[in-house]
């Protein structure tokens, strides 16, 4: 008997990342929510982080910008993730009067928490003081 990765080998191409069924049962998220939460888990791999884009998000969960910046938000307040602002090493030039001028761009990077479960207090204090030792 093969598995669905051995059958379907384009499908996989590119990674996939595993989701847990408990996920799916919480219902303090909403379907959207969910969706959004499934797409950084795909992106996480041996990490807790991860750095997709608003407009790369958007584009692959074929949801709008603000839908995405709602559900993010609401991710925050619920706790599964911590947003914080990352310059990205990238940069372009924006050319002035006085010359050029290098403009770096900021990206988000989420750090997933899940709220609930066992240990919950003691790995939400360690992954920000985690967070906010990486800020400096």
């Amino acid at each position: 008997m093969s598995t669905a990765r051995e059958k379907f080998p384009w499908y996989f191409e590119g990674g996939f990342g595993i989701i847990p069924r408990r996920l799916w049962k919480d219902e303090n998220l909403s379907p959207r929510e969910k969706h959004i939460l499934s797409y950084f888990l795909s992106y996480l791999g041996e990490k807790r982080y991860c750095f997709p884009s608003l407009s790369t998000i958007a584009k692959d969960v074929g949801l709008s910008r603000n839908t995405v910046v709602n559900c993010i938000h609401n991710l925050e307040v619920k706790e599964y993730i911590i947003k914080t602002k990352k310059d990205n090493p990238t940069y372009h030039t924006k050319w002035t009067e006085d010359g050029p001028e290098k403009i770096t761009k900021q990206s988000n990077e989420y750090t997933l928490t899940f709220p609930s479960g066992p240990g919950k207090t003691v790995v939400k204090s360690r992954l920000k003081s985690e967070v906010s030792s990486k800020k400096s």
